[in-house]
């Protein structure tokens, strides 16, 4: 049951137990936020806006046709600079290699053999599922059924996998420089309420 009032003296509920003694001057109650997926910010391609919605997630760090672009999102479950430093790592080996064939832009793109492939919400809901994220998977980019597509929030697997990602392997890192295939054409996830 929530809390149904504050008084000088502590919070109760509606019962009319008294839950805490509190000492304050200021309560602020916060009853959950919505995501603003990578600031709000209007992205666009080609003078295109993005609709992140219509993307797939390459390693939960970069999106189907937008270029240059990395995202750094931590772990849920453990400590938010693991992975930044992982993707740190990452970025520093792309851009050297970007560097070394003389490339200027990487996008990331579905493979021919991923074009049937299934696809889902940004991150398992059965992995990681607060309010605040279930209500916002809509907006997210979705994630596919093979590693490369996928965001795991599983550092102990990551710790080995994105380092060993061969950037000149067409199975592996070939993703970024593969054939476009257009996923807008996918019914959109659903709109999920939340208490």
């Amino acid at each position: 049951m929530g809390v149904l009032r504050h008084l000088d003296l502590g919070e109760v509920e509606a019962t009319g137990r008294v839950l805490a003694y509190l000492d304050a001057d200021v309560i602020v109650t916060a009853t959950g936020f919505d995501l603003s997926v990578l600031g709000d910010i209007a992205f666009t391609v080609d003078g295109v806006p993005v609709n992140f919605a219509d993307t797939v997630t390459y390693r939960g760090m970069m999106f189907t046709g937008v270029p240059n672009l990395l995202w750094v999102f931590g772990y849920f479950r453990a400590s938010w600079t693991l992975r930044a430093d992982l993707l740190g790592d990452f970025v520093c080996r792309l851009l050297h290699h970007m560097d070394d064939l003389g490339v200027r832009k990487v996008t990331p793109q579905l493979r021919p053999e991923d074009a049937d492939m299934e696809l889902g919400p940004w991150i398992d809901p059965a992995n990681f599922n607060p309010g605040y994220l279930t209500r916002s998977q809509h907006l997210m980019p979705r994630r596919g059924d093979k590693p490369e597509w996928q965001h795991t929030q599983d550092y102990w697997t990551e710790k080995d996998a994105l380092p060993a990602v061969d950037l000149d392997d067409e199975g592996a890192f070939g993703v970024l420089f593969g054939v476009d295939v257009d996923v807008t054409g996918l019914p959109p996830l659903p709109i999920v309420a939340v208490d």
